[in-house]
Formats: structure tokens, sequence, C-alpha cells
């Protein structure tokens, strides 16, 4: 079996967050996972979020979130993952 297609890599994509440890934001105090889909002409974190969203999102067929809560928020490792709507998406286990 053959997989083809695009792979985006996103290593931090609230780089000052990541840097400050925390869930806010040290810029304009917005939690990314609260204010997501974001706003075009919002806040730099509702900009950032409005990109995801609209730009990198339409080109996946598949998102991994692998993400922190700040230094504060201690939780178990979790992957939180939807398959794809249609049948012809999926793609099939082989056994």
């Amino acid at each position: 079996m053959q997989i083809s297609g695009r792979l985006i890599v996103v290593p931090g994509l609230n780089f000052p967050v990541f840097l400050a440890g925390r869930r806010t934001s040290p810029i304009d105090g917005a939690n990314m996972n609260r204010i997501f889909p974001g706003h075009r002409d919002g806040s730099i974190m509702e900009m950032i979020a409005h990109y995801v969203d609209t730009e990198l999102f339409p080109r996946a067929d598949f998102v991994f979130d692998i993400h922190a809560g700040g230094a504060s928020f201690d939780h178990l490792p979790t992957l939180l993952a939807a398959p794809p709507a249609t049948e012809k998406g999926r793609i099939k286990r082989i056994t």
C-alpha cells in the first residue's frame, strides 16, 4: 500500500505561550483553546487561530493536535482524533 500526500508540521503554533509556560498569551492574554476559530482582524492569538482554521485545516485530511496545558496544568498525555467523514478518505487496515 502506498500513501501519498502532504505533511504540514507546526512545531510551535503558539510560541510566546510555549516560552512563557502558560495557557494564556503574554501578548494579549488570550487562550488559544478558548478563542478558536479566531478572527481575521482580531488580536494576535485570534489571527493565528483564524489562519489555522481557514488555511491549514482545509489542506489536511487528518490533524494531530499535540499540545500542553502550561506549567500550571498537569494532565496525562492525550490524543484526540476524528476520522475523515467519508469512507473514501479513510485508510483501510491491511491484515
